[in-house]
């Protein structure tokens, strides 16, 4: 017995195969951008470098399927990932491993449901991504950071020639 519309099976597995790598592309930025978000709650903040300084890479074929680098440009990132300290501002160390250990529960579902959402509407990385969130120019993070720094040093000596008048009132 012959199967009624083996053709238009035929030819949308053969879709499905070249448009599932896009589409597991598309949800393995998707979950990313999730993880780096959670993230992002738990860094460190003193000026704000390092926070600013999240990335998602665009999917790349790896030969064995898409992947997708994320993490933080910044050049100390590692260290304070790394070294336990008080951080005063808030935050805390290993938040990068804690948000993916903490999204790791159903990651697999949320990977099948986006790579299957995706090969349903047609639509590959391109459209599924919206604005990629790339790694900062390491130019620009540089002086950013010295701009901050500057700031800080602003503000800084602005609250000790208060400081220095107010006493200079109260001495008079």
């Amino acid at each position: 017995m012959p199967l009624l519309g083996a053709n238009e099976l035929r030819e949308k597995l053969s879709t499905y195969k070249q448009a599932a790598p896009a589409a597991l592309g598309a949800a393995l930025y998707e979950e990313a951008v999730d993880i780096v978000g959670a993230a992002d709650e738990d860094v460190p903040y003193e000026f704000g470098h390092l926070r600013r300084s999240h990335f998602v890479e665009l999917p790349r074929d790896a030969g064995s399927g898409p992947e997708v680098e994320f993490g933080y440009g910044a050049g100390y990132g590692l260290y304070v990932h790394e070294v336990p300290a008080n951080h005063p501002k808030g935050g805390k160390d290993h938040w990068l491993r804690d948000a993916v250990n903490s999204t790791a529960s159903g990651r697999a579902e949320r990977l099948a449901a986006r790579t299957a959402a995706h090969l349903e509407a047609g639509e590959g990385f391109e459209a599924a991504s919206g604005v990629p969130v790339e790694r900062p120019d390491p130019k620009e993070a540089v002086e950013a950071e010295r701009a901050d720094r500057e700031r800080a040093r602003r503000r800084s000596r602005a609250a000790a020639i208060r400081a220095q008048n107010s006493a200079r009132g109260r001495l008079r």
